[in-house]
């Protein structure tokens, strides 16, 4: 800050802070709109995530164990790969 640039460095921030200010603007703006769309996007994932737990218990429920299995089987693959056998 002591080079005289310094001064021709203030400008450059003040249109950025104009900027930023704009952008704030407009971010107040769709707030209102944001939340909504956010909280829609929230419950969407809740009934998703809920609607996959209740996949998942009727899947293994129902006798088809091959749903859990393909994970397990992956993890012990990575572990088998990590582990250095003789």
């Amino acid at each position: 800050r002591d080079h005289p640039q310094g001064d021709r460095d203030e400008h450059p921030q003040s249109q950025r802070t104009g900027a930023a200010t704009a952008a704030a603007a407009a971010a107040e703006a769709t707030a209102a709109e944001a939340a909504e769309a956010t909280a829609a996007a929230a419950a969407a994932a809740t009934t998703t995530a809920a609607a996959a737990v209740v996949a998942v218990e009727e899947g293994t429920g129902e006798g088809t164990p091959g749903e859990g299995r393909p994970a397990r089987t992956a993890q012990e693959g990575h572990q088998s790969h990590k582990t250095p056998q003789p």
